[in-house]
Parts: structure tokens; sequence; C-alpha cells
């Protein structure tokens, strides 16, 4: 389990709105308002990712909540299979927490265990998933579980145009 604190500058930000993310966690039941699917280095130089996530509420409004998948990119090709965090898949649950003076700020846990069954067909820019992850939180282990069929974001690979804040 691991868990951050991410204080990000209090600067206009968007996601794109194509597709459809749910999940149950906590014993409710989330339809994203907002979501992306994109091509990644983060800008690191390092292998590109494909990243997924859903989200309700806003960083700038401080009352964010979202999940955040990150999946190795192979290749260009059409993929189906199930990734674990041992096969490099990345799981993260956000949310926000009360902010210091000019900043937002989130906290960010990473799974401790995950399971993500994907179909992603970049050429059609389309990705469809479930998961499962489970996150200690405060002593607690807390599980969600949730499904997404997304548009590719197009825009958000390009370097320096991230619009996920986690």
């Amino acid at each position: 389990m691991s868990e951050h604190i991410v204080l990000i500058p209090k600067t206009p930000a968007t996601h794109a709105h194509e597709g459809d993310f749910e999940w149950a966690f906590d014993e409710e039941n989330i339809r994203a308002t907002a979501n992306t699917f994109y091509l990644s280095d983060w800008g690191t130089g390092e292998e590109p990712l494909w990243v997924f996530s859903g989200s309700i509420g806003e960083v700038v409004t401080d009352n964010y909540v979202g999940f955040l998948f990150m999946i190795p990119f192979l290749n260009e090709d059409h993929l189906e299979r199930m990734y674990l965090l041992e096969d490099g898949l990345q799981a993260q649950y956000a949310y926000s927490i009360p902010p210091p003076p000019q900043y937002h700020t989130i906290r960010r846990h990473e799974a401790d265990e995950a399971t993500l069954s994907v179909k992603l067909d970049p050429g059609a820019g389309t990705a469809q998933a479930t998961f499962d992850a489970t996150f200690t939180i405060d002593g607690t282990q807390q599980s969600a579980t949730g499904r997404f069929s997304l548009l590719r974001n197009y825009l958000a690979s390009e370097p320096g145009r991230h619009t996920h804040a986690s």
C-alpha cells in the first residue's frame, strides 16, 4: 500500500468526456462525470503507458474523487488481456482533502491488489474494461469494482497536454 498527498497549483484543468466509467466503492455506486483514455510517457521519457481514468467532482473545486489505471504500452495492435499489479498494472484511487491556501490537494492511494480485464483497440481508439481493486485507507481495506468504455483522447497524448491530475 502506498499513499501520497499531491499539491496542485490552482489553475484551470480539463477532462475529456468521451465514454462511460462506473464503479462501486464503499457501498456506493458512482458514474463518472469526467473520464479520459490516452497514451503517455508522463513527460519522463520512460516507456509509454495506456492511461484510463474516471472521476466525479473537480480538483479545482476541491471535491474530486476518481480512479486511475495504467498499463504498459506494447504496440498499436488490438489487445485483449487481464492485467495484475505484477504485470505492470498501476491502479490508484484519489480524492480531494482540505487544502492549504493557494493549492488544491488530493490524497492518492495505490492499490494493494488489482485486476484489469481490458479490450483495447488503438486503431479504433476504444477501450473497454472491468476492474477490481483493494486499497488500504486509514488502516481499513476497501474494495472497488467497476467498468469503463472509453474513446481515446488524442490531444492528451501530446507532450505537456495531460488532462488528469493524479
